[in-house]
């Protein structure tokens, strides 16, 4: 985590080579024979098990803004925080209603 935040504050780098150096760095730590015996189908298999948690998080914010988009165009959200301001009767509750209401292009 170190090395990361290095290299895109202290060098500047873009995030997709930095993601790239920190995998290999990451992968050349496991391979040390010296400390964590660690063997290349196991770097492999927890790799792909990475890539696919990695895809399950991209699947779920794609397709949660989707649904958001088309709920703010059918204007669902305005009746959302409407019915939930007039359920509110705590003056806190009501204040973060305000704060997250969601304005809609006309």
């Amino acid at each position: 985590m170190l090395f990361t935040l290095i290299c895109l504050v202290g060098f500047k780098l873009s995030s997709v080579k930095t993601a790239g150096l920190s995998y290999i760095l990451s992968v050349l730590i496991a391979a040390i024979h010296w400390k964590f015996y660690t063997s290349a189908k196991s770097i492999m298999l927890a790799s792909v098990k990475g890539l696919l948690l990695a895809l399950i998080v991209i699947y779920v914010l794609v397709f949660g803004l989707f649904l958001y988009n088309v709920l703010r165009e059918g204007r669902a959200m305005d009746v959302f925080f409407q019915s939930l301001r007039t359920l509110c009767t705590n003056p806190c509750s009501t204040s973060i209603t305000y704060f997250c209401r969601v304005r809609t292009v006309p």
